[in-house]
């Protein structure tokens, strides 16, 4: 394959993964917003209620449009690129690769980054309207229905996430990069793909995160667990958080923030260490043929 055909496929996979969900965004807005609009009114005051309408949407709809956005993602993806994309299928399939002790390692990875990046997020001194762009982009992502947005965040989105990004994205990379290469440039396009700027830096080091355990152990598996774990770890941390400053009325000090970054992203190395120390045992283990027993 060629260089710039590897490159068309790596990036027609988010291009693909974001036009269904711009696609169902609008298809549920009109649905959402239509019969609300008041069409009498002006042109600037039509375009006003529809933003409020839409926020509103946002807010109480976000999960919902995301776990239909995934489906039909995985849909297509299986339909369109079962014969031009061989490997696909397994991927889906979850077949080989890790096993139980690499998936808890990458669980272990993903909960620890998890804790570290989001205790240096609310540590750093960041400007208001960065801040802002991402309480805004957050809050409309982990509102409505708590279990719906659970099920999205922690169950579907980082299924449907590694299946474009790292089962797709990163393998067509990996054809026409170095190893380390490919990594690097799935993780930079993944965080493209998040938003505002400050949500990309803050997903940046759990794409690479993930990268790393799929070159290591060449299974959406171990991604897949780095990324539940992340997830979830950012819900647990913001649901901490948010119980202490309700309780205190006040920030907690910098230097537990400090802390919990040291720990998380120390442990996170430790355990991504242990990752690839195990995948490696277990490629060599799989290389080497079992000992017969010798005839008397």
């Amino acid at each position: 394959m060629s260089r710039g055909r590897a490159i068309a496929y790596a990036f027609c996979a988010p291009l693909l993964f974001f036009a269904v969900q711009f696609a169902v965004t609008m298809t549920a807005a009109m649905i959402y917003i239509a019969p609300k609009l008041d069409f009498s009114a002006g042109y600037q005051d039509q375009l006003y209620e529809s933003v409020t309408l839409m926020q509103e949407m946002a807010l109480a709809y976000s999960g919902h449009m995301a776990i239909v956005s995934c489906a039909l993602v995985i849909v297509i993806f299986m339909l369109a690129y079962r014969n031009r994309s061989p490997g696909l299928w397994e991927a889906v399939r979850l077949t080989g690769g890790a096993d139980a002790g690499s998936i808890a390692l990458a669980a272990l990875a993903g909960a620890s980054l998890g804790i570290g990046t989001n205790a240096m997020l609310n540590g750093l001194p960041i400007s208001e309207d960065m801040l802002a762009a991402y309480e805004e982009y957050s809050s409309q992502l982990l509102s409505g229905n708590i279990v719906i947005v659970i099920i999205a965040a922690v169950l579907v989105i980082p299924f449907t996430e590694e299946l474009v990004f790292r089962g797709f994205t990163h393998r067509y990379l990996a054809r026409i990069l170095k190893p380390w290469q490919a990594v690097t440039m799935q993780a930079v396009i993944f965080a493209m793909f998040h938003g505002n700027t400050l949500q990309a830096l803050f997903v940046l080091p759990s794409a690479f995160l993930m990268g790393a355990a799929y070159l290591w152990t060449r299974s959406l598996r171990a991604s897949i667990a780095v990324h539940m774990a992340y997830n979830l770890s950012g819900f647990l941390f913001e649901g901490a958080f948010t119980a202490i400053m309700g309780e205190s009325g006040e920030k907690p000090s910098d230097w537990l923030f400090a802390g919990l970054t040291a720990v998380g992203l120390t442990l996170a190395i430790y355990f991504a260490q242990c990752i690839k120390k195990r995948a490696a045992a277990l490629a060599l283990a799989a290389e080497t043929p079992p000992e017969r027993d010798s005839e008397a």
